[in-house]
């Protein structure tokens, strides 16, 4: 009997600590600055007349100008690993359809001040939104891409007559929902700092939602993005063919990228 107990002890002490390590040291698992897909500034890529973000002296992320007058401006979020620059493929994209990118960074990320946290990445995100929305005239897009993606369903929940359209790549329907299926579907999610519950930002959100998913996503299984749009139906869905978490720039096609901007822009 004293063996059993002794056993069970044990037992509960390694998965409190399992916990506390999972709770204390989620900023560090998820969020990875120092890890990104290249190093180019993505400015050599802009028309004269892109630009860093300012305010006040605070560097923000850059700003990518289309050859043309601006159609409308796209605030981008991009993923957990990286930096603003590792974001070229967008930058591309989005400027050849005429439209003012806006590469959002996060604190503790590339040159931006501060501490890589989660709470410090939404924070930021949101006042980021704002600042955007009171510098350049509407129409103003939100894309977001894997961790982005959730912050950019954040974005748009909060600032939902503001933001005239959505674009979601490779997204979760909740961060906690990813989390407990890693975990063997423990309820492991309740530790997250931020649930990240898209389905529920994007509840009331009136504007056009555009979701890709990656067939052979890897990191987020595409079933959650899949998830995401039975839950929201009004949403137009897009499923990259062959395309993993993190090669889904180099399958998606110009034509994808044009369902992409047709969907995003389409009457309500």
């Amino acid at each position: 009997m004293l063996n059993i107990l002794i056993i069970m002890a044990i037992g509960f002490i390694t998965v409190g600590l399992f916990l506390a390590l999972l709770y204390g040291w989620q900023n560090s698992i998820i969020l990875q600055p120092g890890i990104g897909g290249g190093s180019r500034d993505v400015l050599a890529l802009c028309t004269p007349g892109s630009a860093v973000w300012p305010d006040h002296g605070k560097y923000r992320g850059k700003i990518c100008e289309p050859a043309n007058a601006a159609k409308g401006t796209v605030i981008v979020y991009h993923g957990n690993a990286g930096t603003v620059d590792d974001r070229s493929a967008l930058v591309d994209v989005l400027t050849l359809r005429g439209y003012r990118t806006v590469l959002v960074e996060y604190p503790g990320f590339g040159a931006r001040e501060g501490s890589a946290t989660i709470n410090s990445a939404l924070s930021a995100s949101m006042e980021d939104f704002r600042l955007a929305y009171a510098t350049w005239p509407a129409p103003i897009y939100v894309l977001g891409e894997s961790f982005g993606a959730g912050i950019a369903a954040e974005v748009a929940g909060n600032y939902r007559e503001k933001v005239a359209g959505l674009v979601l790549i490779t997204p979760w329907d909740s961060l906690a929902n990813v989390v407990n299926a890693k975990f063997l579907h423990l309820p492991i999610g309740f530790l997250l700092h931020q649930r990240f519950d898209t389905v529920a930002a994007l509840s009331a959100y009136p504007g056009n939602v555009v979701i890709v998913g990656a067939e052979r996503d890897e990191v987020i299984p595409v079933s959650h993005a899949r998830a995401l749009a039975k839950a929201v139906p009004a949403a137009a869905y897009q499923e990259i063919r062959g395309a993993g978490h993190n090669s889904w720039p180099m399958v998606m096609t110009q034509a994808d990228w044009d369902r992409v901007t047709e969907s995003l822009t389409r009457p309500r």
